[in-house]
Formats: structure tokens, sequence, C-alpha cells
């Protein structure tokens, strides 16, 4: 379980730091871009009951904070950085996803998944089409349930590339007492990593998001 979770662990970050390409010395046009993005509670001006305190409206987040979060956030898409498929974190619901692409304007494929009562889920925008999309959970023993793992087939013009998304419970509440979650959350990406390498070993495989884990965990435990 070790080594296959330090493999996760690398892969992450050689792409995350320098994105995905396909063949030998592609040109620009021929390679991917993808990045992942903790947008920090990106909440819209409504109130339905699942905001953090500092996020309701009785406590002064409104509709214009949170346009002009949006507006921040799309500029930068629009005027600086746009990769081809960008993952996001402590995204509120689905709608927050399809302002998003409308504020960048250049993104044309959304995804967007969340327990059913979360406040923060995770959120896709692809310049490329999906193929599939998949979510996947699982309860723990002391009944608590991880938060989601986005699993997206993204069509690409060397063929398909999955793509998995996740936001791993951090170590707030002590890095002992939270570690059967992050855990859960490693045993669901490499269940699904060896069903999808028997049936497609070629596959291209990115796995991204926010694990709230160093890349050397295991080494300093």
């Amino acid at each position: 379980m070790k080594c296959i979770f330090s493999r996760i662990i690398t892969a992450i970050l050689v792409f995350f730091l320098s994105g995905c390409s396909f063949g030998e010395a592609p040109a620009e046009a021929d390679r991917l871009t993808i990045a992942s993005w903790n947008v920090q509670n990106l909440f819209d001006g409504i109130d339905n009951g699942f905001e953090y305190n500092d996020f309701k409206n009785s406590e002064g987040w409104n509709d214009e904070k949170y346009q002009a979060r949006l507006n921040t956030i799309g500029t930068l898409l629009k005027d600086h950085f746009s990769p081809d498929i960008l993952a996001l974190t402590e995204i509120e619901n689905a709608a927050v996803i399809m302002d998003l692409a409308e504020s960048s304007g250049i993104y044309s494929w959304t995804f967007f998944t969340s327990l059913p009562e979360g406040a923060i889920g995770l959120g896709i925008l692809s310049k490329l089409p999906y193929i599939d999309t998949l979510a996947h959970s699982i309860h723990t023993a002391d009944g608590g349930i991880p938060r989601p793992i986005a699993e997206v087939w993204v069509e690409t013009a060397a063929g398909p590339l999955v793509l998995f998304i996740c936001h791993w419970k951090s170590k707030h509440g002590g890095a002992r007492n939270t570690e059967a979650l992050r855990r859960s959350g490693a045993a669901i990406i490499t269940r699904r990593l060896e069903e999808i390498h028997a049936e497609s070993p070629y596959i291209p495989v990115i796995i991204t998001g926010d694990l709230n884990i160093n890349a050397d965990e295991f080494i300093r435990i």
C-alpha cells in the first residue's frame, strides 16, 4: 500500500508542475495543460442552510461579494492562465461552476459533485468534451462519509484521459484522528486504478486536487 500510494503522489506532482503531454517533443499546440485550484470556500450569495458561518447573509456575505470573487477568478482565467482542464475544490454547488464557466468565457464543459448536504464540493471546467463522469464515496467503519472523488473521462486528441479530482479530509482535529478518512480516499483511488488498468492498461490517468498531505508523508511518519 505504501509503495502504491507513493507512486500516486509522485504522479500528482509531476503532472501538476509540468502539465501533461503525449508523444515525443510535442509542439505547444499539442500539449494538454491541467491545473488544480482550491478556491477557498466559493459560496454563492444565497443562503440554503449549509453555508459556513462566515458566508451567511446574516454575517454580511451577499451576492455582490460573490460576484466580485467570481469576476476576479474569471478575469484571471480569461487573461492570465487558462488551462485546458481546471479541477476546482471548495465549490458550493453546480450553479457556481456554471457561473465560473460563464465568467471566464472559455470553458464549454462543466462537472460538479458533492455530498448531499455538503457545503463544499468538487468542480471541473474543461475545454475538451467528457466521455463519462462518475463520483465515488464510501462509508468508514465509524460511520463517516468521506468527501466524494470525481472521476472524469476526457476526450483528447491523443485519446481518452482519466482524471481524478480529490479533496481529502484535512488534519484539523489531529493527524491521527483524521487519517482513516484520507486513507479511505486513497483506497478508492487504488481500487479504481486496478479496475481501469485491467480494462485499459495504457490509458493515462492523472490524480489531482487537495489531498491535505505532504508528498513525503510516509517518510516523515
